[in-house]
């Protein structure tokens, strides 16, 4: 049986259930084996032994006992008191008075010599030891004998057995279910807080809940000795229900210790109890709790905790109020925060300037500046002046959200009012007043801070040297730093060297070069690599090369780094007949070349045109288990396949497949463009399976420029393929690859399959291209799928595109082909909302559609067809004029139609305005 479920069913219900089937089975030795199993305490060993002792298992529970003690278990006064019971209620007397000498010889009783152990031991058990005796057995007659001494005399009980047995059987009873409250109080009693934690855990263990009383005294004890807090912790996680016990205080300081401790779960059990039962929380525990929640718990909790204590009128200490507004803040409860501002300076008006500050600064470094900005407004309409901090707080507020014409305009204001920036806010607005050109103000702003900050005049120098470094004023910061007597440190002299670098002055990087060595400043790599390109690229390679050499000899930069920025503007120079010279020496100090110098070294051999060279390097690279770079791989193999060399290309492939290293995008297009180039197609298609076979296709894989070349070549199959890979992938193919597809599948007659990928690309937000629109409308229409075709034309207008003449043109004829007026005329309509002209010969052929059998059959809805073609589609005076001239052998003929055909289908206005025209001509 495991300990876990004799604590949850309670020890004494489990002692019962085993020790009742040990006895019913005659299984005795189980009893030895289940505390063999366990690690019981003292007071599972007296429960235990009472149990026994109960069930007539005296022999039994005197072996458990002696396990106790040789277990090193103390036996207390309750266990010997046990024995005592229990070997009386078994008529073990011999037993009871060696028990009683025990007890005497440990100091638990006091024992006379002329006194009788037994009389003790009734005394001890609560039995009046004068009521009660032990007699020998000398009737001649019927034996009152019950058990027998040592000598096998006969002996019975002279006392009230039923009284006897019956306070017997308490003591047994009371070790089996045990009261702990009352054990816990006395030992509190007792001044054993340590003890009384114990008991109470035991308390669980037994099954037993301690009282609401008892726990508060606990916890009382606990709070005021500042000990053993962890105890009761731990004891309240296993009993949550002793939560809803606990009173007002205890409650209130039991959530102040949780949050304290971070133990937000806790915590939260607390505050939910006491927002049932409705008990206030004091200031310090809704501070603590809420705290609490700002470091570890979730907005939802906070915002319930947040409305309770507001509602209670809580009001946070003032060294709270600046985490609790930064998270107000950032989880977008701005009302909150100002409410509270509100209520902080009504309730200490003494306090307000500290508390604005606080607040202006957790606002403006949250994103509310412009909030920030309208309050000071307010204030300012108010009579009051803002101070420094105030100010500083907007501008840096506003240079943070990127709203620098406010940064300036307040930086003016603060300068209006005599308010001086801080040395940060300087620093800060330097550059962007260098930005627009206000050198005066940059100038003013410096002597302001020369003045103000006269220890940090170095701190503002860098800061001007930073903004002015491409605006060609740096020579007058540096006179007017010397003027000043402030020497360049390390970094001002960097910033120069890579400023006049990037200016390409040559000759006045040379001369700050010289200047640092004799000021003993470091060459920072940064500035090495800029000078390096330089003078590569000036030609005074030498130079570069004595440079590289002082940096190995001067600094303590790795030698690696040092010689790879050089070798990389060498290669990039065309210099690369010195690279050798290099390799050597770092072959000489035992240096060996990582990544990234062969990577230079096969990318600048390809750029120098030793291809040879170029690729003995990438085979010795990856030899040597370094893999090459997605760029180097490509130039190589794009050599390769260039000159014709496709065997050496694959087995660089392969050596990189047996390796299981990912080829990128660009190397896998190379090499199936290239087998396309050369009509391998078979080979191409076979490469890519291999690459997804082999599960060598990283996740952001990109194959839109294979997909359109696979398009091209007419290899539809595979380019679906590729968009499938991509799409596992979690990579959308672009516009280009949809539209290849589509174009493809659509010249081929496979419009369905066409269609399908044009949705997709919609529901991937891609935009087609017109060509593909209009290739798959005039398609839909050929095809006889003008409803289609008309979807596609709305989608059109839903994404914001214009749908051209054409396209509109060839859905009317294709309405018009199956005799449906209505939605031709509908899309005619359509078609001139747009601002196209649908001209005499479509309108025409529309008209000419409208036979007698027609108007029969369509009555009022093609006589609305008609209206509206005469009246809203401009065939107006101008067009019937110029359709008579056009077609003059005809003329009557057509007019006679049109006359027809306005009769009969009513239209009085039309059928007035049309013999008012033919009357005209």
């Amino acid at each position: 049986m495991h300990w876990v479920y004799i604590m949850k069913l309670g020890l004494h219900q489990v002692l019962k259930f085993v020790i009742r089937f040990c006895i019913l089975s005659a299984r005795s030795s189980a009893l030895e084996n289940l505390t063999r199993g366990l690690e019981p305490d003292v007071w599972t060993y007296n429960a235990l032994i009472a149990a026994l002792f109960k069930e007539g298992m005296w022999k039994q529970a005197q072996a458990i006992f002696l396990e106790m003690i040789d277990r090193g278990i103390k036996a207390y006064v309750s266990t010997f008191k046990v024995l005592l019971a229990g070997y009386c209620k078994a008529r073990q007397f011999e037993e009871v008075k060696a028990t009683i000498r025990e007890m005497a010889n440990l100091g638990l009783i006091k024992l006379s010599l002329s006194e009788d152990p037994l009389c003790k031991a009734f005394e001890v058990l609560h039995i009046n030891p004068l009521t009660t005796r032990i007699r020998r057995d000398n009737h001649a007659g019927l034996s009152l004998a019950e058990f027998y001494d040592n000598l096998g005399n006969g002996l019975y009980l002279q006392t009230d057995e039923d009284d006897f047995e019956l306070k017997i059987t308490e003591v047994l009873e009371e070790s089996i279910t045990l009261d702990f409250n009352i054990l816990i109080m006395n030992e509190m009693s007792n001044g054993s807080l340590k003890k009384s934690l114990a008991l109470a855990n035991q308390a669980f263990q037994w099954g037993q809940e301690v009282s609401s009383s008892t726990l508060t005294c606990l916890i009382r004890e606990v709070r005021e000795s500042g000990c053993h807090i962890k105890s009761i912790i731990s004891l309240l996680e296993k009993m949550p229900q002793l939560y809803k016990q606990l009173d007002h205080e205890t409650l209130n300081w039991l959530l102040q210790v949780y949050s304290k401790k971070g133990l937000t779960y806790q915590g939260g059990l607390v505050f939910e109890i006491m927002l049932l039962r409705h008990l206030s929380f004091s200031d310090i525990t809704c501070s603590a709790f809420l705290m609490c929640i700002c470091k570890k718990g979730n907005i939802e909790a906070f915002q319930i905790c947040w409305r309770s204590a507001r509602t209670g009128g809580w009001l946070p200490n003032i060294k709270d109020v600046e985490p609790l507004v930064d998270y107000l803040l950032q989880h977008k409860m701005l009302n909150e925060a100002l409410e509270l501002h509100k209520s902080l300076v009504e309730a200490h008006p003494h306090m307000s300037s500290d508390i604005n500050h606080i607040f202006v600064h957790e606002l403006c470094a949250l994103g509310y500046t412009g909030v920030v900005h309208v309050w000071v407004r307010r204030v300012q309409n108010e009579g009051h002046i803002m101070d420094q901090t105030a100010y500083d707080n907007l501008i840096e507020g506003f240079f943070q959200e990127k709203q620098i014409s406010d940064a300036l305009r307040i930086y003016d204001e603060m300068l209006a009012l005599n308010v001086h920036p801080s040395l940060t806010v300087s620093v800060l607005v330097i550059p962007h007043l260098c930005k627009t050109n206000q050198f005066d103000k940059v100038m003013s702003l410096k002597d302001l801070c020369l003045q103000r900050y006269p220890s940090e005049l170095l701190v503002i120098y860098k800061a001007l040297i930073l903004s002015l470094s491409k605006t060609g004023k740096i020579a007058v910061i540096l006179r007017s730093m010397m003027m000043d007597g402030v020497s360049p440190d390390t970094e001002i002299f960097n910033l120069l060297i890579r400023d006049r670098c990037q200016m390409d002055d040559l000759e006045k990087a040379l001369e700050l070069f010289g200047v640092m060595i004799r000021q003993n400043a470091s060459f920072e790599i940064p500035s090495y690599g800029n000078l390096v390109k330089l003078l590569c690229l000036r030609g005074n390679v030498r130079w570069a090369l004595n440079l590289r050499v002082f940096m190995l000899l001067e600094t303590e930069s790795p030698i690696l780094t040092i010689s790879n920025i050089l070798l990389f503007y060498l290669f990039k120079t065309r210099n690369g007949c010195y690279v050798e010279k290099i390799l050597c020496e770092l072959q000489e100090k035992g240096i060996s070349i990582d990544t990234v110098t062969y990577d230079y070294l096969v990318q600048g051999y390809c750029h120098c045109g030793d291809a040879s060279k170029s690729l003995m390097n990438l085979i010795t690279m990856i030899s040597k288990e370094l893999k090459p770079s997605p760029r180097s791989l490509r130039m190589v193999v794009s050599f390769l396949f260039d000159e014709g060399m496709l065997e050496k290309a694959f087995s660089v492939i392969r050596e990189m497949e047996l390796r299981g290293w990912i080829l990128s995008s660009t190397v896998q297009y190379r090499i199936a463009d290239g087998l396309l180039r050369r009509n391998k197609t078979y080979e191409a298609e076979s490469f890519l399976d291999q690459m997804a076979e082999k599960r060598l296709i990283g996740d952001n894989i990109d194959y839109n420029s294979l997909i359109k070349k696979l398009c091209c070549c007419g290899r539809l199959l595979k380019a679906v393929d590729l968009v499938n890979i991509m799409l596992r992938r979690e990579n959308i193919p672009d516009f280009m690859a949809y539209d290849s597809l589509i174009h493809v599948f659509s010249t081929s007659g496979k419009l369905d399959q066409a269609l399908d990928f044009h949705a997709e690309m919609l529901d991937y937000d891609i935009r087609p291209s017109d060509s593909t629109w209009d290739m798959l409308i005039q398609n839909s229409c050929k095809q006889g799928k003008t409803t289609e075709a008309e979807k596609l034309l709305d989608a059109m207008v839903q994404i914001g595109k214009v749908p051209t003449r054409e396209m509109y043109c060839s859905i009317v004829q294709r309405y018009r082909s199956e005799n449906n007026l209505v939605k031709a005329s509908s899309m005619l309509q359509a078609m001139q909302q747009c601002g196209y002209n649908a001209g005499f010969n479509m309108q025409w052929s529309l008209i000419c559609n409208l036979t007698n059998s027609d108007l029969k059959s369509g009555g009022n809805a093609d006589a609305r067809f008609l209206s509206n073609l005469l009246s809203e589609s401009g065939f107006s005076q101008r067009i019937l004029g110029l359709a008579i001239f056009k077609v003059s052998s005809m003329k009557l003929y057509i007019f006679d139609r049109i006359l027809e055909l306005v009769h009969f289908c009513g239209l009085a206005a039309e059928l007035t305005e049309l013999l008012k025209l033919n009357y005209e001509f």
